[in-house]
């Protein structure tokens, strides 16, 4: 079984659409197995959760994780937003540890 420590992405892309928000997407070979989509940046730089997905084959190993972290190694100051659903709150929690 896959775990967030030996998540096998063999790619991981950043970039930027015509609305600014910033797109993390995960890959394992050909397969898009994880899209992280931040807001564009507020007046602090901080830029807000606007959409996570995870393929369901995928989901509870680490995939939103491990973009969640290539943000903040690009300096991309992601955020939770404060108005989260039960699901988003347990991520943020887990992520703080």
């Amino acid at each position: 079984m896959k775990t967030q420590d030996n998540l096998p992405l063999t790619a991981c892309g950043i970039g930027e659409d015509e609305d600014g928000k910033t797109w993390l997407v995960g890959k394992i070979d050909d397969e898009q197995v994880g899209v992280l989509v931040l807001n564009k940046p507020d007046s602090f730089g901080r830029r807000t959760v606007f959409q996570i997905w995870t393929d369901k084959e995928y989901r509870n190993l680490g995939v939103a994780s491990h973009l969640w972290k290539l943000a903040q190694g690009h300096n991309l100051n992601p955020e939770h937003d404060s108005h989260q659903t039960e699901d988003g709150k347990a991520w943020a929690t887990a992520l703080a540890s």
